[in-house]
């Protein structure tokens, strides 16, 4: 997947507003700046394989290591948009190797698992 064509966050929410009429919401606005911090790391997160390999093997091994990014938590009364701000979000990473999952199927799984 081209990075590049990969509209931001911000651009898909501002093309969904004009598209639907709707007006911003500051709330949606905060939580479009938490997500876009994240979608950030994630994409920086995923560039570090691209190194060259005498690059990697040269790096001590605790750089090698990966570790998750910290996520984010939206919650808020029904019909604020978070399901929608979710989408967009999943939308607008810039790599093919991605899983959306609502919350309850979320939960639903790890209680299977545990």
């Amino acid at each position: 997947m081209d990075r590049s064509a990969v509209p931001t966050l911000h651009e898909l929410y501002e093309r969904q507003l004009r598209a639907r009429g709707y007006s911003a919401d500051a709330a949606q606005l905060k939580a479009i700046d938490c997500l876009e911090d994240l979608r950030a790391r994630l994409a920086a997160g995923g560039r570090a394989a691209a190194h060259p390999l005498a690059a990697r093997l040269l790096r001590p091994l605790s750089a090698r290591v990966s570790r998750p990014q910290r996520g984010l938590y939206l919650w808020g009364p029904v019909g604020r948009g978070k399901t929608w701000l979710m989408d967009l979000f999943f939308q607008s990473l810039p790599f093919p190797e991605r899983r959306r999952r609502h919350f309850h199927r979320f939960m639903h799984d790890v209680h299977a698992e545990l």
